[in-house]
């Protein structure tokens, strides 16, 4: 209990002083990455058919990478624990939550919580997101999600773009945008009557209104930005889906209820997501993805390994539905 409450800092000069390996990361940092693998392990198939093997973590902790639970470490990491491996400097050039390949083997990459926490801080304003030890769990499983698309379609250059061309000017021009904000305060509030639907009726009313509000949307819509919307959705909104549903499957009911709330509110009012457009596609496509859960079970192969955007098959349910 002691030594958990000792920084990385202090532990690392202690563990200098008396020629032992230093350690790689927060303890508790540690311990995320490792739950986040649990989760994974127990519930991945579950969540996703194939998602079976959990990644390996790299945590950016200090001016050191900490590497959990890897196969195969690369040579220049140092083991320092079981099953830590400690790398002097860093792999990736700046902090970042992403996927990235160790050794041949994609892997989440995540700065330590309160270095994460840091970075939030300086772009998003403090406290704008408050990362707990759930949240951070969840933002590893959310990333190892990205390391199963990689690892399922063979890296970046395999995501399907669904004609997103320069994603990050199109998300630019669009910050602040009074027609999107609109747009996305209607898609928002049909996708949330989908959500709420318990009839195939009401399920197909809701969807062909989320299905006209978005065509309105895209014909007067900047250049490039159907392809972009579908792009995240698909990319950005199955992770979120994944980390939202995946504390089911682990038996982690209060887990999974606090994140679904979460959810459903940013649904109803994407304008109100602070952390910018990507999470308000993430919130649109894991809510298209809980949708398809309710009305068409089976649809996940079609969006990986195959490669459907969610609105193709939204719009196909929606057309489905209202059938006589």
């Amino acid at each position: 209990m002691f030594v958990a409450t000792i920084s990385a800092t202090l532990l690392a000069a202690i563990a200098a002083s008396i020629g032992l390996a230093q350690p790689c990361a927060d303890v508790g940092d540690v311990a995320a990455a490792r739950e986040a693998r649990g989760r994974v392990a127990s519930a991945g198939p579950i969540v996703w058919p194939g998602w079976n093997d959990p990644p390996p973590v790299l945590i950016r902790s200090g001016v050191a990478d900490c590497l959990v639970d890897h196969p195969a470490p690369p040579a220049d990491f140092e083991q320092v624990g079981p099953g830590t491996h400690r790398l002097e400097g860093h792999l990736l050039p700046v902090p970042a939550a992403t996927a990235w390949p160790v050794n041949g083997l994609w892997s989440v990459a995540i700065p330590a919580q309160d270095e994460l926490q840091t970075f939030l801080d300086e772009h998003l304003g403090p406290g704008v997101v408050q990362l707990d030890s759930d949240l951070y769990t969840r933002a590893i499983v959310h990333e190892a999600f990205h390391a199963f698309q990689m690892t399922t379609l063979g890296g970046p250059d395999a995501i399907p773009a669904m004609g997103a061309e320069r994603p990050g000017e199109t998300l630019a021009a669009l910050r602040g945008d009074a027609g999107a904000d609109a747009a996305h305060e209607a898609m928002g509030a049909a996708l949330s009557a989908a959500l709420d639907a318990r009839s195939p009726a009401a399920a197909s009313a809701a969807l062909t209104a989320f299905v006209q509000r978005r065509d309105a949307w895209w014909a007067q819509a900047p250049a490039g930005v159907a392809g972009v919307e579908r792009h995240l959705e698909w990319l950005e909104g199955t992770a979120r889906y994944a980390d939202v549903l995946i504390g089911v499957g682990a038996g982690g009911a209060a887990v999974s209820s606090a994140a679904w709330r979460e959810l459903r509110d940013q649904v109803a009012r994407p304008t109100a997501i602070a952390s910018g457009l990507r999470d308000r596609y993430a919130a649109f496509g894991a809510a298209q993805a809980f949708v398809l859960d309710r009305w068409r079970p089976g649809w996940k192969t079609r969006a990986l390994p195959g490669e459907a955007s969610l609105d193709t098959l939204i719009r196909a349910l929606a057309s489905d539905l209202a059938r006589p």
